[in-house]
């Protein structure tokens, strides 16, 4: 949209003409309005001034003789931060001091000048996060997400388990209910708009479920050990297992030495008597 005004403006014979200025907010929220003032230029007779704005509208301005003029201008609302502009023309004339006025034999001057103004986004909800993941560390589970601007996230475990520590965080761990399959969490993100509101993204939701290994198999390996000192590697598998418990019973002549939680152990013998056990 255009509007024109004419008007003069300035005198005194200050030595340095020159068009006016505009001013007004330089950064804004996307859908709101503000206003935007074009002051006196400096010893020139102001013969017309032309405006246009990218990103934005001014709502029909009424041509006025008077300055500083001003005018409102509507900003769109942007889904990431962007440069609006006011783009605005000036046709002037100079004062000539001995005349105390322009001299209107005198071409006129051409001014065109842009004025910048970052436009945020002004939204309603947070964008949604990403898809949670999943892992597993030790006995609990870990679960995760990421969202765009989040200042913090809101998790919650519907069912199935409970929150070991913050909730607040893109992860959470979660310590599973006794006897069940099946852990049920969602989750936003938290930020705020460009008003400084808080909003939220909307919930992403995971039904995930505990994969039960499966019973392992007899352990295999030597049947002997040996002397005292004497070691030996037994081994086992399990299905979906992810982790072992090796274990002689107690008062035994044996101990599993080093790492009792892999899918091997080694067994050393603490006697030089004939004995035996039961290695679980």
């Amino acid at each position: 949209m255009l509007v024109a005004v004419a008007a003069y403006a300035g005198g005194g014979g200050i030595p340095t003409p020159g068009p006016g200025k505009l001013s007004g907010p330089t950064t804004v929220c996307g859908g709101t309005s503000h206003t935007y003032t074009l002051s006196e230029g400096t010893s020139i007779c102001l013969y017309g001034a032309t405006f246009s704005v990218s990103n934005g509208t001014p709502p029909n301005p009424v041509p006025t003789t008077d300055l500083p003029y001003s005018f409102n201008v509507f900003w769109n609302n942007v889904s990431t931060n962007t440069t609006g502009q006011i783009i605005y023309d000036q046709q002037y004339g100079k004062v000539v001091p001995s005349l105390g006025d322009c001299d209107p034999f005198v071409a006129p001057e051409y001014s065109r000048k842009f004025y910048n103004v970052l436009i945020r986004p002004n939204r309603s909800q947070m964008p949604s996060v990403s898809p949670i993941s999943s892992s597993i560390a030790q006995t609990n589970f870990i679960f995760s997400t990421s969202g765009v601007d989040a200042t913090s996230y809101q998790w919650q475990v519907t069912s199935g388990g409970s929150i070991v520590g913050s909730s607040t965080g893109s992860s959470i761990t979660v310590s599973a209910n006794n006897n069940t399959c099946t852990i049920n969490v969602r989750v936003r993100s938290v930020g705020t708009n460009c008003n400084n509101a808080t909003i939220y993204s909307p919930w992403r939701s995971l039904s995930y479920s505990i994969q039960v290994p499966g019973r392992p198999t007899t352990p295999f390996g030597p049947q002997y050990i040996g002397a005292a000192n004497f070691t030996k590697s037994f081994g086992t598998s399990a299905a979906t297992a992810t982790s072992f418990n090796w274990y002689v019973p107690n008062g035994s002549q044996f101990e599993i030495v080093g790492d009792n939680t892999r899918g091997s152990a080694t067994v050393r013998c603490l006697t030089d008597n004939g004995t035996a056990t039961t290695l679980y």
